[in-house]
């Protein structure tokens, strides 16, 4: 058995109508999961509570009574990794890990994006807002590890 990677699999989620000048704009995006998927839209975290993909980004829901504790757009998470929302058509997410210190630790791969470079988001599950940014980049000499952070507003 591999890594968590074999666990969860790629949710694939097409993304089109969106603004080519404004990344960070409100225009609505048209979001759907191919029908052939067998990737899961939702990871239970308890008996209770949950991870879902939703038109609207990731969204930590009750289960018991499908209320959303908090939603992460998938334009938030572009505007993150430097993204351009209007220049991709897919982009591929999966929950990776519970890390110790329990930010969730989301894999994110998106078309066109540059050979040998992979993408990480740790996610604060209390309020869904992105703590850590990492880029993996393949460069010539090794690899170099990118890390982007927000600042501690408390």
């Amino acid at each position: 058995m591999g890594k968590l990677a074999l666990v969860a699999a790629f949710l694939t989620l097409a993304l089109a109508s969106c603004s080519k000048d404004d990344v960070s704009s409100d225009t609505d995006l048209v979001v759907s999961s191919p029908a052939d998927s067998e990737a899961p839209s939702y990871y239970a975290i308890t008996d209770t509570e949950g991870i879902g993909f939703t038109k609207d980004g990731i969204a930590y829901e009750y289960i018991s009574n499908g209320k959303t504790r908090w939603v992460l757009s998938y334009q938030e998470i572009a505007k993150r990794l430097d993204i351009d929302i209007s220049k991709i058509s897919t982009i591929k997410i999966t929950r990776d890990q519970i890390l110790k210190d329990g930010l969730w630790r989301f894999d994110v791969r998106f078309d066109g994006q540059q050979e040998g470079t992979a993408y990480a988001i740790d996610v604060d599950p209390e309020n869904g807002e992105i703590e850590w940014v990492i880029t993996l980049e393949d460069l010539p000499g090794g690899n170099v590890f990118t890390l982007s952070f927000s600042p501690n507003e408390k």
